[in-house]
C-alpha cells in the first residue's frame, strides 16, 4: 500500500501543471472516495493529507476545501471530535479574508 501511496503522491504532482482542474477533480475525488472506503484510518489519513498539501501548493482552493469538508465529514462519522474541531477551524480560517 506504501507503493501505492507513493504512486499516488507523484500523480499529484500533475495537478500543478498538466490536468486541467476538472480532470483533477474528479480522477482525487474517486481516488480519495475509494480509500475512505477501505476502513483503514491511518492510510486514509495519509492520503487526505498528502492531497491536501499538493492542492494548497497548486493554489486549487476550491478543491482543498471540499477535500476538507469530506475528511471532516470521517471524523465526524468516526467520533473523533478533536480532529473534527482543527479541520473546522482550518476551514474557518480559509473563509476568512484581510478585512476580518
Amino acid at each position: 500500500m506504501k507503493m501505492f501511496l507513493f504512486i499516488y503522491f507523484i500523480r499529484l504532482t500533475y495537478v500543478k501543471s498538466s490536468v486541467t482542474r476538472n480532470e483533477s477533480e474528479k480522477t482525487i475525488n474517486t481516488i480519495i472516495d475509494q480509500i475512505s472506503t477501505s476502513g483503514e484510518m491511518d492510510l486514509t489519513e495519509n492520503f487526505y493529507h498528502i492531497t491536501l498539501d499538493i492542492l494548497k501548493q497548486a493554489k486549487n482552493n476550491r478543491l482543498w476545501f471540499k477535500i476538507y469538508l469530506k475528511l471532516g465529514k470521517i471524523y465526524e462519522e468516526k467520533q473523533e471530535y478533536v480532529k473534527l474541531q482543527k479541520v473546522i477551524k482550518e476551514l474557518y480560517k480559509s473563509c476568512e479574508t484581510p478585512e476580518g
